[in-house]
């Protein structure tokens, strides 16, 4: 199956447009094979290096496709605000950011990601794994979305699992949310996202994503990744978007989510594990949109539920400190950047702001 994703891969990069090709030549870097085979859509992605030095450069790039001009203006200006931030500011823990746009041939680059997201039909997730991804996924669209920014396309594809450098068997690393923005408001939803991911309120209309439809996607990835791998009953192909949330409905109640025979351990941790991961999946797959928790609503609970029922983890208020850190340091950067908080950053005493508060007076009564 990996050969299969690597060959796709490939034929991808084969396909690219020339111009692509020679512009990343002359700029020194050499496409490589690697395990991208995104749905070429809206965007492809695909892996570069250059040597620099006695060092070595290692890239994926973006290529946009069939946007048209508004679209790809949306798109610029979230790769431009996640230019400019920070590292406190810009979340790199667990969202991909863009790091550098070509408007020559139309390309962004981004650090090198390790594939093409972690795909619950090659493997069988242990429920502690999944609440690991439920949990970096939640911080990365609380992020997202405490600057304004909607994903618009979240999938397997689109989560990252990058290992952890210790070589700690019981340390899953840490996993990245990729493609914020890449996936514009279209015509027609099928466009946009395999049909089972896209929420009930957008199906059969325009596709214009929301907070709470990303909630619903992330929901629907941690389901797949429970439901789905070697021999596990596939809940989201069998069945349409609303028979699954009938059943949902019907049965989180009684235990909706099955046990199965491999992922899910029978211990006190592991009936605490899929416990969580049953309620949290059940609150972020609710149908009406506005009885469905935001992305920090069901960050806060999953850190109240890691603190008082998990192992050992620092407390609620800690956990959450990260991600309202970024939030509010990249608010004020981009404050910073507009006309009005350029003037603001050089008001510095008293008589600045009385002086200011008159010119604002003076101009409001004329």
């Amino acid at each position: 199956m990996a050969d299969a994703r690597n060959d796709r891969a490939l034929e991808a990069q084969q396909q690219l447009d020339p111009a692509i090709v020679e512009y990343l030549s002359t700029k020194g870097y050499v496409l490589e094979r690697c395990r991208h085979a995104h749905p070429a859509t809206f965007f492809k992605t695909s892996c570069a290096s250059k040597l620099s030095g006695a060092s070595k450069e290692d890239v994926t790039f973006v290529q946009l496709l069939h946007q048209t001009d508004d679209q790809r203006r949306e798109v610029m200006k979230i790769v431009e605000e996640d230019m400019v931030l920070s590292d406190e500011a810009a979340f790199e823990q667990h969202v991909v950011r863009y790091q550098g746009y070509s408007p020559t041939v139309d390309i962004i680059f981004t650090e090198r990601l390790p594939g093409s997201g972690i795909e619950p039909w090659h493997h069988e997730f242990r429920d502690s794994l999944i609440l690991d991804i439920a949990w970096d996924g939640l911080q990365a669209l609380a992020y997202l979305h405490g600057r304004g920014v909607v994903h618009g396309s979240i999938h397997p594809g689109n989560i990252m699992h990058i290992p952890a450098k210790t070589g700690d068997h019981d340390d899953n690393g840490t996993f990245k949310l990729f493609g914020h923005g890449l996936v514009p408001k279209v015509g027609r939803h099928k466009e946009a996202v395999d049909a089972r991911y896209t929420p009930p309120e957008l199906r059969g209309k325009p596709y214009k994503p929301t907070f709470k439809s990303d909630v619903w996607m992330l929901g629907m990835t941690l389901l797949e990744y429970h439901e789905l791998g070697p021999g596990a009953f596939d809940i989201s192909l069998r069945g349409g978007i609303g028979t699954l949330v009938k059943r949902i409905s019907e049965r989180k109640s009684q235990g909706w989510l099955k046990q199965r025979e491999e992922g899910c351990v029978y211990d006190a941790h592991g009936k605490y594990y899929h416990a969580v991961l049953e309620d949290i999946i059940g609150d972020m797959l609710v149908e009406k949109p506005r009885e469905r928790p935001s992305a920090m609503a069901a960050l806060r609970k999953l850190a109240h539920e890691r603190h008082y029922k998990g192992e050992k983890t620092p407390d609620a208020g800690q956990l959450m400190m990260p991600v309202k850190a970024a939030v509010k340091a990249a608010k004020k950067e981009m404050r910073a950047r507009t006309l009005v908080g350029k003037v603001l950053g050089q008001v510095k005493g008293f008589w600045d702001w009385l002086l200011l508060l008159g010119v604002a007076l003076l101009f409001g009564l004329k």
